[in-house]
């Protein structure tokens, strides 16, 4: 039994750590900012357009904006935990920006 409050009690900790603000709010979710709606469009035009040259715009664009969005994740997220999913998606993109480069001619 004391084993597991002190498990309850360190994921309590756990969950104060990444989720509160300065604060002392809990943040789970927040709305969007034009920064992720804009990366998303981009994605969606790379994702979804029939046309080479126009996917190789969305995914520079999308990979510049979402690049913009993690750094401002890094420094101004408003808890750990987004600041945390900034620079693993910081990270994320900058892995796949190096490993498959920017070509229009390729589907």
């Amino acid at each position: 039994m004391v084993v597991l409050m002190r498990m309850v009690m360190a994921l309590v900790q756990v969950v104060d750590k990444l989720f509160k603000t300065h604060d002392g709010r809990i943040v789970v979710g927040q709305a969007p900012n034009a920064p992720a709606i804009l990366w998303s469009f981009a994605a969606g035009v790379e994702r979804f357009s029939p046309f080479a040259p126009l996917r190789a715009i969305g995914r520079f664009f999308g990979t510049v904006i979402g690049i913009y969005w993690a750094l401002l994740e890094v420094s101004d997220g408003v808890n750990l935990f987004r600041r945390i999913m900034g620079g693993c998606v910081l990270c994320w993109l900058i892995w796949r920006a190096a490993s498959k480069p920017i070509d229009a001619r390729h589907k």
